[in-house]
This record gives structure tokens, sequence and C-alpha cells, in this order.
């Protein structure tokens, strides 16, 4: 069906411009006492043919050309007819004029003349079948029939080639449609290699989804799963800031239970005619993404294909770049205290002295951190009570570290602080303040017999600043001064072996 659409177009004025061109024919030809066989003609070309080059035109190879066949032979047959009735003028003219412009519509200029060709040629046969008799006059009725058939004839043409332009001007903005969503998913893709921030990429989704569909607003909420309220992202578009809190204890209302992906979840926002949420795609398993539409209207049908294309790969895109962060986090951080571990320790430090040699010349220092008695704790009261010690000890480096310092688990009981913008001056505070937070600071542990006792945390510290010393040794000089209070501190107490 879609290969005959010329066709299908052409079907029905055909139908009615050859059933009005009969009946203009029928009275010249009764006044003409023609024979028989000119009703046999008459029937199959004007009231069979239509049906015949409709069907014709589904079968063959090449529908558009046939059709093209068709209109001529529909010009060839009035021709012959209008000459074989003897050629009265007003007949023959308003026939010309509606050939001639059905002929325009579909092959522009040149389908004109086509049309005069195949009437003129058409005329020719038909007036050797009546010896050139020629009757110039035609009655009032036949002139009357005449007009109505080429003015219902042009205008159901012209309706139906308004209905396949407007209908190809559709899907040409479709097309368009796809292609901009296309690209706008091709340039979110090349982002999510690039930027390792989701809110990035939810706010580049959002941005293209507002250039495509302007009149509404939109948010994208990222949540933990079966808890629609505990947010980890949002991101919005067109949303103020009263709205925005609005929509944020909206959420938190919301049971998981009724999400769906199929069908929308109406919220009710003040000043907000219609707001939905919708979930987001399978793809997405570390967390629930939630889609929020609103608009002074209900979506239109178009508007809903546009963000099924959107939604999926949006949902593909932060899945991957969740999964990556979180793989990156697992090789990065330590399991027990969740501090950068050994193996970032390298990355952390060439930054550090990126910084320094740079304009900046930002000067760094190093904190050599030792848990003191982890062995005797683990072998007196067990593995799960230095844990807790060592987490002790890593709350306590927290507390009086900056947010822009990093602190590192290098293994077991040994961590290392980095801080940035910091010179052997405040190296020596930075100590100090640990050494203060350090004291009274006890983990409540039971021995063997289930009697509890307080176990003091106990640090070794040494430090090095680039200030001071120089990069290549830094490490080395804070572990020896970091052993060297170790030294210290047995000094006072009987050393566990």
């Amino acid at each position: 069906m879609a290969r005959s659409r010329v066709a299908r177009m052409i079907y029905g004025p055909r139908i009615v411009f050859m059933a009005l061109s009969g009946l203009i024919l029928l009275p010249p030809a009764s006044l003409a006492e023609l024979p028989g066989a000119f009703w046999v003609v008459w029937v199959l070309a004007f009231w069979v043919w239509p049906h015949l080059a409709f069907w014709r035109s589904r079968v063959v190879a090449d529908p558009t050309k046939s059709e093209y066949q068709h209109i001529h032979a529909d010009a060839a047959m009035v021709g012959a007819g209008v000459a074989y009735v003897g050629f009265p003028l007003p007949v023959l003219f308003l026939f010309l004029a509606g050939t001639g412009m059905t002929h325009v519509s579909l092959r522009g200029v040149r389908g004109f003349f086509e049309a005069l060709f195949y009437m003129v040629l058409g005329a020719g046969v038909g007036g050797w079948f009546n010896g050139y008799a020629v009757q110039l006059q035609s009655g009032l009725l036949t002139q009357a029939l005449a007009f109505v058939a080429l003015l219902v004839g042009v205008t159901m043409i012209s309706a139906t080639a308004y209905t396949m332009n407007r209908r190809q001007r559709r899907t040409k903005h479709q097309v368009e449609d796809k292609n901009r969503i296309l690209e706008a998913l091709h340039d979110m893709s090349i982002l999510a290699l690039r930027t390792e921030d989701v809110d990035d990429l939810l706010g580049q989704a959002l941005d293209s989804m507002v250039a495509l569909m302007p009149h509404y607003s939109f948010a994208i909420a990222l949540s933990e799963p079966g808890r629609p309220g505990t947010l980890h992202h949002l991101q919005y578009r067109g949303f103020d800031a009263a709205r925005v809190n609005h929509l944020t204890e909206a959420l938190r209302r919301i049971e998981s239970a009724r999400l769906s992906r199929d069908k929308p979840l109406p919220l009710e926002l003040p000043d907000a005619d219609s707001v939905v949420v919708v979930t987001m795609g399978a793809h997405l398993t570390q967390l629930t993404g939630l889609l929020i539409i609103s608009s002074s209207e209900p979506l239109t049908e178009e508007a809903w294909q546009k963000l099924e294309l959107f939604e999926d790969q949006i949902a593909s895109l932060i899945e991957n770049r969740l999964l990556t962060a979180r793989l990156t986090q697992m090789a990065e951080t330590d399991p027990l205290t969740g501090v950068y571990n050994r193996a970032c320790f390298h990355d952390v430090l060439s930054s550090a002295g990126e910084k320094r040699r740079g304009p900046a010349g930002m000067e760094y220092a190093l904190v050599s951190v030792d848990v003191n008695g982890l062995k005797e704790i683990n072998d007196h009261y067990g593995h799960e009570a230095g844990d807790r010690v060592i987490l002790k000890a890593v709350e306590l480096l927290r507390e009086v570290t900056r947010t822009g310092d990093s602190l590192i688990r290098l293994g077991g009981d040994e961590f290392v602080v980095l801080c940035l913008d910091c010179d052997s001056s405040q190296a020596e505070r930075v100590v100090e303040r640990i050494r203060q937070a350090e004291r009274g600071t006890v983990v409540a542990v039971s021995d063997a017999h289930g009697r509890e006792e307080a176990i003091p945390v106990r640090l070794s510290l040494g430090y090095a600043a680039s200030d001071r010393d120089s990069e290549e040794d830094m490490m080395r000089m804070a572990d020896q001064r970091m052993y060297a209070d170790k030294e210290t501190y047995y000094e006072t107490r009987q050393r566990y072996r």
C-alpha cells in the first residue's frame, strides 16, 4: 500500500471526474444515435477504468510510473469521448482545463503539455470514428455538468494533494526531531566518556529535552531503589526554587509500588496544571531513575514518543557512569575504612607535586600515622576489636584534618595524611591537633570472659613538608620520624612481641 501513494491520491478524484465526464457526454451521445459498441466502451472507460487503474498500480513493480501512464490514458479517453460526440467546444475546454490541472498537480508545468498532447491524440482517434463531425455548440445542462466536473475534480485533487503534503511535512518534522534526538544522544555519549559527574550528564540530558520541547519543564531524580524520597541526584529545568522544594516533598511521599514506566503517576504541585513522574528504563539497577514532566496541559503522544527515545538511552548512560564510579571507588578506597587505599597513593602524591611545581607553588606535607599496639589488641581481643580501633583512629583523623586533605590507608595499621597548601610549621600544628584529639579516645571491647574494657587509641606520628624536605625523601623522612615517635612510645611500656 505504501508503494502506491500516488494511486491512492488519484483514486477518489478519478472515480468522480470520470463518472461526471460520462454523464456530461451522455446527452450529446443520445442525440447522435451512436451504435451499441459505443455504450460498452462508455461504461468501460468512465465507470470501470478508474478501478482497473487503481488495482494495476498496486501490483506493478513501479506504481508511480504506472499511475503517470494512467493519467495520460485519462486525458486520451476524455479527448476521444468529446471528439466522438462532435467536439462541443465548451465541454472540450472544460475537460482540457480539468485534465490539465490534474497533470500540473502531479507533474508541474510539463504535466499540462502532456495532458494537452494526450487529449489531442485521443480526440484524433475519436474524431476518426465519427468522420470528424463537428458540433461546436452544446446544451446548457451539458455545460453546467462539465463545469461541475471541473470544479469537483480540481477540488478533490487539491484536497488530496494538500493532505499528502501535510503528511509529508509531518513525517519530515518527525524525522528532523529524531535526528535532533540522535544528535543530542550522541553528544551525551561523548560527555559520558569525558566526565565523571553524574549531575553534568543529567544537566545535558535536560537541556536537550528542553530544546526539543520548550513548552515543558523537566526534572530527573536518582533515588535509592524502593525509596523514591531518598534522593542521590536531582537536576531540573524550568522549575523555580519553590517548586523544586514542593517537588522534593512530593517525591518523598511517593510509594515505590505505584511507580511504573508504562503508566505515569500524577503529582500535585502548586501552580502546575499537569505534573507526572515515570520510572526511567530497566537499564538502571543501582539507583531508581525518575523522570518528572510538568506542563500546562497533558503530554501529547508525539511528546511521549520523543521522551521514550531519550529516557532509555539516558538510563543506560547513567547506569554506565554509576557503575564506572563504583568500580573506581572500589579500586581506590579501602573496604574497611572507606578512605583511599595504597593503590591511589601515588596518584594523590603526584598531583600534589604538580601543584607545587605549578604557578601557585603550593607546598604540601605528609603525616605518617601508625596505630600502636594493634597486634596485641588482635591477639587478646580478636580482629573485630582491632577493626574497631582502626575505625576509631580513622574517625579521629578525619575530625582534625581539613576537607581538602587526603587520608590514605597504606595497609594494616599504617596511614598517611597528605595536606595540601601546608608547610612544615602548619604540618607541625596538624600533628599537635591529632595529639590533642588522641587524648581520652578509647574503644570499648570485651575480653574472652565477656568483661568490657576501654582500650585507648594511641598513634605514632611523623611528618615531612615540601618546604623543608626534598620531594623524593618526604615519605622516608615522615616514616623515620614516625618510627622515632613509636620508639618513644614503647619506652614507657613493654613492647608486645
